[in-house]
């Protein structure tokens, strides 16, 4: 579903929003133009597990082999006083962005799905309920052919949501994407660990980079000098020495939705770091109180450097 992709970001939104509001205007005519922050209209009622959580992280994995994986990122809000779910859908590492609708169709008495992205397709389907498995099947014009498609979405009693594309091209049925989506609001915090951007004591550091996975994955970022750095480091750390005048310029190229734990000598310049991350947009940033020197106090391993290769 994600072919190459050819616009920056900023373009990409920007097509996919005016394709999205010509488009919806002609499939929604009639609607009231008011906006509600919860509650739906009764044929909708069965797409509540959507809005569980408005803004949900997961990982894909990526063709051929899958080894690389983007993280994908959805939010989901009511419009229109109940009457639409509008929701979008980002993978930064793919360049590629979608929004869509659900919305209860007076005139076909169903709920229909319809989506435009920023590579110039579209999809308009319909939506079903069946032993709690939520299903959009449709049709997608894609690199020039029509084909059937199949989506489906299972919800589990811990909020994740697990997304799964089917489609016909080649005439037969093949299975495509599978996502598992959790709350971001709740992304890799284990029990003990506080809020995003805040001091973190070594022991909660070390329960945050535990509970790392593919689908919730933790960066580490020693933002220290070069020559400290070469002294010991906290194991999968990454050099970004927050004194460098390029700093904000090179933390600013990072994945801004997944976890980071930053750390410095004594927790300062961490701190620091975490600030200006956080003005730069990041979802999840935690730095480490009394930074390296405490780390070893509570005798946490160290790394050592071994050169470049």
């Amino acid at each position: 579903m994600f072919a190459e992709f050819e616009y920056p970001e900023k373009e990409m939104k920007s097509k996919a929003r005016l394709a999205t509001l010509f488009l919806f205007l002609v499939v929604f005519p009639g609607l009231a133009s008011s906006q509600s922050p919860a509650g739906l209209i009764e044929p909708l009622a069965f797409l509540k597990p959507f809005l569980a959580s408005t803004e949900r992280q997961g990982q894909m994995k990526l063709p051929p082999d899958g080894s690389k994986t983007a993280t994908v990122i959805q939010k989901y809000e009511v419009l229109w006083d109940g009457k639409v779910i509008r929701y979008t859908r980002s993978v930064v590492d793919l360049g590629f962005f979608a929004e869509g609708f659900f919305y209860w169709d007076q005139n076909e008495k169903q709920v229909l799905h319809f989506v435009v992205n920023s590579r110039g397709n579209a999809d308009r389907g319909t939506v079903t309920l069946d032993n709690g498995l939520i299903t959009v099947s449709g049709k997608l014009t894609m690199a020039g052919k029509t084909f059937d498609f199949r989506n489906t979405f299972e919800f589990a009693p811990d909020g994740k949501m697990v997304d799964r594309w089917f489609q016909n091209m080649t005439g037969e049925w093949n299975a495509g994407h599978v996502v598992e989506f959790a709350a971001r609001d709740q992304a890799v915090t284990p029990a003990g660990v506080p809020a995003p951007f805040s001091d973190i004591s070594p022991a909660q550091a070390a329960a945050l980079i535990q509970a790392a996975s593919p689908q919730n994955p933790v960066a580490v970022l020693d933002v220290r000098r070069e020559e400290e750095y070469k002294e010991g480091f906290i194991k999968g750390a990454v050099l970004l020495p927050v004194t460098d005048a390029d700093f904000k310029k090179r933390a600013a190229k990072l994945d801004k939705a997944i976890s980071y734990l930053v750390y410095c000598k004594g927790g300062v310049r961490s701190s620091r770091a975490m600030d200006m991350m956080k003005e730069l947009g990041f979802a999840r940033v935690f730095s480490l109180a009394g930074g390296i020197l405490r780390w070893t106090e509570e005798k946490f391993p160290l790394e050592k450097f071994k050169g470049r290769e």
